[in-house]
């Protein structure tokens, strides 16, 4: 199944990208952050990359190439965690890119406050550092 955007762009689809796993840190979400991201918003020439949900997947897209798809699943908490990501291996991108977008992406409103996101996501970032050092 093809994805095609609100413009009528189609992507193709993603089933076709050869996707490798890649180890992750979790950025738990609140229901109201998940239905501001599961929103997105629209890429222009300072924001290229864009989430969107297709599927049980969500998906970073970049002009027009599947960048990377991972998996949100709500756990006991009440929080959606991220249970499964992975990176196309024609991009070489991935996880970092993912927290770029999460604090500098065009949500409306923002899906976290720079503090916030310095703040609950210091862990997730040193914790991501640490496991892809050599």
């Amino acid at each position: 199944m093809n994805y095609i955007d609100s413009s009528g762009h189609n992507y193709g689809n993603p089933d076709t990208v050869q996707w490798q796993k890649k180890p992750f840190a979790d950025v738990p979400l609140t229901d109201e952050q998940m239905d501001i991201f599961n929103r997105s918003y629209s890429p222009d020439w300072e924001c290229r990359y864009y989430p969107i949900k297709f599927a049980d997947y969500h998906y970073l897209i970049r002009s027009g190439f599947w960048v990377c798809k991972f998996l949100y699943s709500k756990g006991d908490d009440g929080l959606y965690h991220i249970s499964e990501f992975y990176s196309n291996p024609d991009k070489n991108e991935g996880f970092t890119r993912m927290f770029e977008i999460f604090r500098d992406g065009y949500f409306n409103p923002p899906l976290f406050s720079f503090k916030d996101f310095a703040e609950r996501y210091r862990k997730a970032i040193y914790e991501f550092d640490s496991i892809n050092r050599p």
